[in-house]
């Protein structure tokens, strides 16, 4: 089938594909407008490890496998359940999300699904996090460094005990030191004040005896030595001052032994927990160097616009489906069709050339008389018409063409008629000498189509052959144009329908015309039999669209037993856009090349 039969079909089935289109696009529209929205939501991880880790259960593993391990971990029932637990709201990863790797990186994307922006977000972030302390919690070094750390913590109890009670301790030793000093400054103080009034009168006496001489000797150097006891007081006082911490004597032995046993025990919690902060450094870099790292490189955020419904893709799809759905319809009728519908079709299933295409017919238009108006006796084109004749004329050219049957093959129609009698008008107006003999007696037509009197006709001649030259009736505008209608047909007549009767009855007519043409009943009638073996040449009838090929193939099969000479087909009824491509430049090479293989086998 070539382009053009496409295009033929595809305009003419071409409201049922607007229509199915039209009916796409809405159905896209309204199921776009039914659908809930769904916003889509993603984030980023990137797992990453340490080049240098030779100890960890990850070490054997390669990136790829180490990538694949986690995205079965994203998606396995922990995660999920735990992460469910946290936004108290069940996650269904199947449904909802998806978890993959990002074109052969260290990448993981996380890209979730949901009727809410917010919660969408939240469940793809919530995933991660569930990951990252899940995948801390795999390594082996999280109980040691648990271990560590209650270790550190409890020394750090210890150790602020410890504290407290030498501080303690040692703030009441300095507030008694300070105390005694403070006492000792005093007492100092006011024997110095003492002294001082006591040596001013006696230095103030020019003349003293050596019994007051002695005494002022006395009592200045007990002056000087309070002052340098007053000033050691007041040294060890500042100093207690600035140290806050109380001197060791001889006095107190008991509280110096307690907070030099409180200070050496303080120094060895403290050494102890500066080794604990090493070893939970050392362990923390050795968790660090063999567990991989999972670092969120994007973070899930809300979307405003819904990834689904989409109108204009629903729409586009929606409007594609329906296409596609009329293309399926028409090629299911098309391919179920089996009537005859081109000449292609024709010349394959009954190898007979096609000789002439007539379009939709149209009754002729009638006088108040019932005549034809005058100028519209046609109810086909002209240029139709011609070039049936023309073909008809070609095909008798080695051999006379006196007696035509016009067969409506398959089917009775009354297309059949108007075109034996627009054929018969068409010889007629070329100068021939023409008989219209209408021998479908089961419904003759053309009486009706030229307003004649359908008293006395074939029939009538079946009966009484002596009646032939009276039944003949002449059309006045058309001279040599007689019409023999179908007559008073009754039950008996078809069985008077013998080729001992149709014999002489042509023979009769022939003298009286250059050409006979006989409008006959269907195929199927056994009269067209008879008829068909007793005419010069057949003209099939097939009426576009309609016939059916395993019946036309039947009816082919029954004229050629009867030995029927079939010159062509006349296509009629066909749409007037075909009948422009039918007569196109290919198909007339096509047509002329069949017609002439047919004309010569005709001359054979």
């Amino acid at each position: 089938m070539e382009l053009k039969n496409y295009l033929q079909i595809m305009f003419r089935w071409f409201w049922l594909l607007v229509l199915c289109a039209l009916l796409g696009i809405g159905s896209g529209y309204l199921a776009s407008r039914l659908q809930q929205p769904t916003y889509q939501a993603s984030t980023k991880i990137l797992i990453s490890k340490d080049i240098l880790d030779q100890n960890s259960q990850f070490a054997a593993m390669n990136n790829q496998q180490l990538i694949d391990a986690y995205v079965q971990l994203l998606t396995s029932s922990s995660v999920i359940d735990e992460a469910s637990r946290r936004l108290n709201y069940e996650i269904n990863l199947k449904e909802l999300g998806s978890v993959q790797q990002v074109r052969s990186t260290n990448v993981i994307e996380v890209m979730m699904e949901d009727s809410d922006p917010q919660r969408v977000a939240a469940i793809a972030n919530m995933l991660v996090e569930v990951l990252m302390d899940q995948n801390v919690q795999a390594s082996g070094y999280v109980a040691t460094e648990e271990n560590i750390k209650n270790k550190i913590t409890q020394l750090e109890g210890q150790i602020t005990a410890l504290q407290t009670q030498y501080i303690q301790i040692s703030d009441e030793k300095l507030q008694s030191q300070l105390k005694q000093i403070n006492d000792q400054i005093t007492i100092a103080q006011a024997g110095i004040v003492k002294l001082t009034s006591e040596i001013g009168p006696l230095a103030s006496l020019i003349r003293m005896s050596a019994e007051q001489s002695s005494l002022l000797a006395e009592k200045q150097a007990h002056l000087a030595q309070l002052q340098s006891q007053l000033s050691q007081y007041q040294q060890i006082r500042l100093s207690l001052d600035l140290v806050g911490k109380p001197a060791l004597n001889s006095n107190d032995q008991g509280s110096d032994f307690r907070l030099q046993q409180l200070q050496s025990t303080l120094d060895r919690f403290q050494k102890t927990y500066l080794s604990l902060l090493e070893n939970l450094q050392v362990v923390q870099l050795a968790h660090f160097r063999n567990t991989p790292t999972i670092d969120q490189i994007e973070k899930a955020i809300p979307v405003a616009q819904p990834v689904r419904p989409q109108p204009t893709i629903y729409i586009i799809l929606g409007g594609i489906v329906g296409l596609i759905f009329a293309l399926g319809m028409i090629f299911i009728i098309e391919y179920l069709d089996d009537t005859l519908k081109t000449p292609q079709d024709v010349q394959k299933t009954l190898g007979t050339p096609v000789l002439g295409f007539i379009t939709n017919m149209k009754p002729a238009s009638k006088t108040e008389k019932g005549l034809p108006v005058e100028g519209q006796l046609y109810s086909q084109p002209s240029d139709a018409l011609y070039a049936l004749r023309t073909n008809l004329e070609l095909a008798a050219t080695h051999s006379p063409l006196k007696t035509l049957l016009l067969l409506n093959l398959a089917e009775p129609g009354k297309g059949k008629t108007n075109m034996a009698a627009d054929l018969a008008v068409s010889f007629a107006q070329s100068g021939s000498r023409v008989v219209l003999l209408d021998a479908d007696l089961r419904n003759p037509g053309v009486h009706s189509y030229f307003g004649l009197a359908n008293e006395n006709g074939f029939s009538d001649i079946l009966a009484d052959s002596s009646k032939i030259l009276a039944a003949g009736q002449k059309i006045e505008d058309l001279n040599g144009m007689t019409v023999i209608t179908g007559g008073n047909a009754s039950p008996v007549t078809n069985g008077l329908l013998r080729p001992d009767k149709i014999g002489p009855i042509f023979e009769i007519l022939k003298p009286q015309a250059d050409l006979i043409i006989i409008d006959a009943p269907s195929s199927s009638d056994a009269a067209s039999w008879v008829l068909a073996s007793k005419v010069d040449g057949v003209l099939l009838a097939i009426h576009s669209n309609s016939t059916h090929k395993a019946s036309a193939i039947n009816s082919m099969e029954q004229l050629n037993l009867a030995g029927a000479n079939i010159m062509g087909v006349v296509l009629y009824r066909i749409p007037h856009d075909l009948v422009y491509y039918y007569r196109s430049i290919r198909y007339q090479r096509w047509h002329s090349k069949n017609f002439e293989s047919f004309r010569l086998n005709f001359v054979r």
